[in-house]
């Protein structure tokens, strides 16, 4: 029985090594057969390869690295359906790909990048996809939408609305005329809202327009449709709405603002020895009690020189709490000259154009109209008295904006 076992485990062993140099002259020759024109040699496939986006057209970079034989890039898209041939002079260095393929359709595209030696030996593939933009796109886009804009002599401002970022909008391009006469552009980042100008010359237009650009590495840029608007409502205060700008502040909360004459009187508050007054917080303001001291004829205003016409003096009033009673004489004034009367003189000086009650009636909106024969010079403002209120009660009046225009 042993040795018909050993006889049977010798020829088991037999057949297995015959299988195996069957099988491996079968794989061998099978080989000798798929490089009988000798081996495959591959040239070194572009590094870094990166599509950048633009208008009907996209820009291929790329870096050469490793192989110095190199002599040229084909680069394909769209399944083959159509390509370039880049020649290639390679240095000792890193070289650098760079190309723009123009006239492409609007569309997503997929790329591939092969390079090639002077022998026809050509590399592995590096696949990327590229987006390309066009009237597709650009059919889209719209004009950031103006929220406010103020025009005064020393400062127009211009409020943007929100936009939605994901368009692409990047800035919004604004050309003017200065008071050089000359016409000057300015871009105000997408992020940001305000456009403040210095130099903008009353009674002329303005232009703008929104730039795009479809992602964050897109080689061109994108306008929306232009817009003009004209800048003939000419506002002939500074500083004169929310947030107001401040020549001082407490660091707290009470502040006196820029560009206004602001009287002892009307600084009413105190802070480390200091008085303020016009401003609590960002906002146009006159308060008395609440812990505050009591305003006796206190008055806030500018002064300037109007040509003869008709104007609105329209306040915005954010809110109050005066009674018009005996102790709340509260004014909005228009009067001639270079101040304003006082308060117990309002309804009876001959300075006076025109004056209203300060008081808690809606609506919260006030608009004195007055007429002017001849040039004349010109005090805009409010002027106040308010009784000794206690720690728990007080008078305020708090206003968000106050215009002077030309109808």
């Amino acid at each position: 029985m042993n040795t018909m076992k050993k006889y049977f485990v010798h020829a088991f062993a037999f057949l297995l090594v015959a299988v195996v140099i069957s099988s491996c002259t079968s794989m061998d020759e099978g080989y000798k057969d798929f490089i009988k024109d000798g081996e495959i040699s591959y040239t070194g496939k572009i590094d870094s390869l990166h599509i950048y986006s633009g208008r009907n057209r996209v820009q291929v970079k790329g870096l050469f690295i490793s192989d110095p034989k190199i002599t040229e890039c084909r680069i394909y898209w769209d399944n083959r359906a159509d390509s370039v041939v880049v020649p290639i002079t390679r240095t000792q260095g890193v070289d650098e790909l760079d190309i723009i393929i123009d006239d492409l359709v609007e569309n997503v595209h997929n790329f591939e990048v092969r390079t090639f030696d002077k022998l026809g030996n050509v590399s592995i593939p590096v696949y990327k996809i590229g987006a390309v933009y066009g009237d597709r796109y650009q059919t889209s886009l719209y004009n950031r939408p103006i929220a406010t804009k103020y025009f005064s002599p020393k400062l127009t401002t211009i409020n943007f609305a929100s936009m939605d970022l994901s368009t692409g909008a990047y800035a919004v391009e604004v050309t003017y005329t200065t008071t050089s006469n000359v016409s000057a552009t300015v871009q105000l980042p997408i992020a940001q809202s305000r456009l403040d100008l210095t130099d903008f010359k009353m009674g002329t237009s303005f232009t703008y327009k929104t730039l795009f650009r479809p992602n964050a590495t897109s080689i061109d840029t994108f306008e929306s449709v232009t817009t003009t608007v004209t800048g003939n409502e000419i506002q002939y205060l500074n500083n004169f709405y929310y947030p107001f700008a401040r020549l001082a502040y407490d660091g707290a909360r009470w502040g006196t603002p820029t560009e206004w004459t602001v009287n002892a009187a009307a600084k009413s508050h105190i802070t480390a020895g200091v008085n303020y007054g016009g401003l609590d917080a960002l906002y146009f303001s006159f308060e008395s009690g609440w812990g505050q001291p009591a305003i006796n004829n206190g008055k806030i205003y500018q002064t300037m020189t109007l040509p003869a016409g008709t104007y609105n003096y329209t306040v915005n009033i954010n809110g109050t709490s005066y009674a018009a009673d005996a102790n709340d004489r509260g004014y909005f004034v228009v009067a001639t000259g270079n101040t304003l009367p006082d308060v117990t003189l309002v309804e009876t000086s001959a300075s006076t154009l025109k004056w209203e009650r300060v008081k808690n009636v809606a609506p919260l909106i006030k608009t004195l109209s007055f007429t002017l024969a001849v040039d004349t010079e010109v005090s805009v403002g409010v002027v106040t008295t308010s009784a000794v209120m206690t720690g728990s009660t007080g008078r305020h009046l708090k206003i968000n904006s106050l215009k002077l225009v030309k109808q």
